[in-house]
């Protein structure tokens, strides 16, 4: 894991410079900070573990330790949580942590795939897809166990990825009109809204901190890259652009830089980091293991 502190001490020399403009979080610089850490995937050990590392490269700390596959780590608010998904069970389920690791909870305990969390903006709820029903949908549940989970979609199609944002709007991809396309509703179900409308894939919605910017990805140019929209889907800047894939976007803290999953370096996927602009591309990973999922903490 050597190989991160260099490139990372790079990649925020190159934000002091001034190569990140304006994001969501309003421009504020980045600093290496050891309590601002990212989540992230690895077969460094064998199979899909969590690992978790500050964002000045320091601080590696392995959080799983399971034969079973772990993975989709996300930030509670304050830091002191992650909800991943894991088959540890059977099958693949929602589990909650403390952020060193310890105190591995099972929130779902389902007889199916239970995947792809995200925390509400207070950090009492997760958002997550399931197949409990048919086909794919989203639901809600309360962290403290009570209740049954909510279910927020219905009808045909699938509908998959969902993204909590600060003012409570949750953005989702559906192919309920064919395609896989991003929507939004509101936290109870209601209001559901389509917002892409490409003869391409839209997946994974990531909100701005300020809940008026999405990153998504799509393949509407032949691979899958990473764009920036408004929350209307107007006016997409493409933000990557390689011949393989880039996927799973995670805003920084203050929405200055972005972590991203890609293909560019192989056959095994890497962590590359960017800033909000889509420049000062660098491999966060460094090696030659598969990585992926990265999610920076309160994001």
């Amino acid at each position: 894991m050597k190989k991160l502190f260099p490139i990372f001490s790079l990649f925020i020399g190159f934000i002091v410079i001034g190569i990140i403009s304006c994001g969501g979080g309003g421009g504020n610089n980045i600093s290496p900070d050891t309590s601002d850490k990212i989540a992230f995937v690895s077969y460094r050990d064998g199979n899909a573990e969590i690992y978790t590392i500050s964002s000045d490269g320091s601080n590696l700390l392995r959080l799983t330790n399971n034969p079973a596959v772990d993975r989709d780590p996300v930030w509670n608010p304050d830091k002191t949580k992650i909800a991943f998904t894991t088959n540890r069970d059977g099958n693949f389920e929602i589990y909650v942590m403390n952020a060193d690791g310890s105190n591995k909870v099972n929130l779902t305990n389902s007889p199916d795939f239970d995947c792809y969390p995200s925390w509400s903006p207070d950090g009492t709820q997760i958002v997550f897809e399931s197949s409990r029903a048919e086909g794919w949908d989203i639901y809600v549940l309360n962290v403290d166990g009570s209740g049954a989970p909510y279910r927020l979609t219905y009808g045909d199609g699938d509908n998959r990825y969902p993204c909590w944002a600060e003012d409570w709007t949750i953005a989702f991809s559906s192919n309920r009109d064919g395609n896989y396309e991003i929507y939004i509703m509101n936290a109870t179900g209601g209001g559901q809204t389509r917002i892409t409308t490409s003869d391409a894939t839209e997946l994974y919605p990531k909100w701005s901190l300020d809940s008026l910017r999405i990153l998504f990805v799509s393949n509407k140019d032949g691979n899958n890259e990473i764009y920036l929209m408004n929350r209307d889907g107007s006016n997409w800047t493409r933000l990557t652009s390689n011949p393989e894939d880039d996927t799973k976007p995670s805003w920084s803290p203050k929405d200055e830089a972005i972590a991203f999953e890609t293909y560019r370096n192989g056959t095994n996927s890497q962590i590359y980091l960017m800033s909000n602009t889509g420049q000062g591309q660098i491999n966060l990973s460094g090696n030659n293991f598969e990585e992926f999922a990265p999610s920076w903490s309160s994001r």
